[in-house]
């Protein structure tokens, strides 16, 4: 892997496998993994949900801001963001960002069992819809991320030791 990456950022709507993937991508390649929304939880003692239903979602945002400052600052880390992160900040200063591009419908699949999502609701969709070109954008790299974990941590492994 090229010395240049001093973090790797995973991206993407909820769902799409970021911390899932981050965990078994940090372990291949000798990084710490870190997630932005355990992080917050922890921080706050409470889960996201409730920060959102006590605090509301502008606190919530400045609560990952806040989470940017200090982790621009690591080196070597597989960093799994909150699906709006990228929306709502400038996720690029933490490192080297990669995309999980996964469908709607993989996505719908994945979380139809998880009830901690407090924007996966009726305009689950449209949400979607907004946020995809702002992750093409903000993306060093795009991952096609309907597949297994293991297929896409092997695609990331591929594709990172060519930059």
């Amino acid at each position: 892997m090229p010395q240049s990456l001093l973090n790797i950022v995973l991206i993407g709507f909820m769902g799409c496998g970021k911390s899932s993937i981050g965990k078994v991508l940090a372990k291949e390649i000798g990084f710490d993994f870190i997630d932005s929304d355990l992080e917050i939880i922890q921080s706050q003692n409470m889960s996201i949900s409730n920060i959102f239903k006590t605090k509301g979602e502008n606190y919530f945002r400045q609560l990952e801001k806040n989470f940017i400052l200090n982790a621009k600052n690591l080196h070597h880390y597989v960093i799994a963001t909150g699906g709006g992160m990228p929306i709502h900040t400038d996720i690029r200063q933490m490192g080297f960002s990669i995309f999980l591009d996964a469908s709607f419908e993989t996505i719908n699949y994945r979380l139809k069992s998880k009830d901690d999502r407090p924007l996966f609701d009726a305009q689950a969709h449209k949400r979607f819809s907004t946020r995809h070109p702002i992750y093409l954008k903000n993306a060093d790299l795009i991952i096609p991320a309907n597949n297994s974990i293991k297929e896409i941590v092997s695609l990331i492994l591929e594709k990172i030791q060519i930059i």
